[in-house]
């Protein structure tokens, strides 16, 4: 099972979105576009749920 996680990083305001699988974490996203990393966590967020 995947989940995926908003994070804030440092001080330079920098997200991530980190996936959370049964083999450990990966960071698979950063980038300082606050509104883009939200996106994208929704996106994979709904992906999951309507997967089942």
């Amino acid at each position: 099972m995947m989940f995926a996680t908003l994070a804030l990083i440092g001080a330079r305001n920098k997200y991530s979105v980190v996936l959370s699988t049964s083999s450990g974490e990966n960071q698979a996203l950063t980038s300082e576009d606050r509104t883009q990393i939200e996106q994208v966590f929704s996106a994979i967020n709904e992906a999951i749920v309507s997967r089942g």
